[in-house]
């Protein structure tokens, strides 16, 4: 236990020697592990109203708070992360949600994320730590040069790479932009934007057996007979 609580704790005195955070190192879900006000830990994290947060590469976030799920915008200004979520409202005008915006400085490592901050349901400093739940050790399967074969598609070229971008290109498209998983082994493809189309576009990828095959938006098989391999190198 002692070596888990200084591993928890030594980030915090380390924050002022972390280079710029990259946007890729907060992708991802994550789970609150310890929170600590004036060098305490709490009890319950339901204090805090928050227990889990799961940052998109398109800029957008997904919360659990107060057993309820709720979404917003997400972006990093140096070392601070900025969460911002609009007011919700029903049809009769009522408000459900406040709008909330919030700001915490941020530490990031291997799989561990430390905020320092106030939070917006009270008035403590409090030092938040979590956990990756797909650190980037487990997503090493992923990163590679791939290969789409099969019938149905034409021959294309994939590469994943660690630092969460990606490089698709085929005979008649060419495009590049940022990628994520999940627990399920799920793999988002998110595009830059290309000129040819009407923006960002994504594609959904599962992974099995050293495998990448289509998935449909509900997160099944596509019915596709194309699939990625890893590219023999040459």
């Amino acid at each position: 236990m002692k070596a888990v609580y200084l591993f928890c704790i030594i980030p915090f005195i380390l924050t002022g020697c972390q280079q710029k955070i990259r946007k890729h190192q907060m992708l991802g879900n994550w789970q609150i592990i310890d929170i600590k006000s004036s060098g305490r830990s709490l009890s319950s994290f339901k204090s805090f109203g928050l227990t889990s947060i799961t940052f998109n590469a398109d800029g957008t976030y997904r919360s659990m708070e107060s057993d309820e799920d709720a979404s917003g915008k997400w972006k990093l200004r140096g070392k601070k992360l900025q969460l911002y979520s609009p007011a919700v409202k029903a049809l009769n005008g009522k408000t459900l949600a406040q709008e909330r915006a919030s700001e915490w400085e941020v530490f990031v490592t291997d799989g561990w994320m430390h905020w320092t901050g106030t939070s917006k349901y009270s008035q403590q400093h409090l030092q938040i730590t979590w956990k990756n739940h797909l650190s980037s050790t487990s997503m090493k399967p992923y990163s590679g040069h791939w290969y789409l074969t099969g019938d149905g598609r034409q021959e294309a070229d994939l590469v994943i790479n660690p630092d969460h971008s990606f490089h698709y290109k085929a005979k008649t498209i060419e495009f590049e932009g940022t990628w994520q998983a999940d627990e399920q082994q799920k793999i988002t493809l998110i595009s830059a934007g290309n000129p040819d189309t009407s923006g960002k576009q994504s594609i959904t990828l599962g992974y099995a057996r050293d495998t990448l095959f289509f998935l449909t938006p509900k997160g099944m098989p596509g019915k596709y007979s194309s699939y990625f391999v890893r590219k023999v190198k040459e």
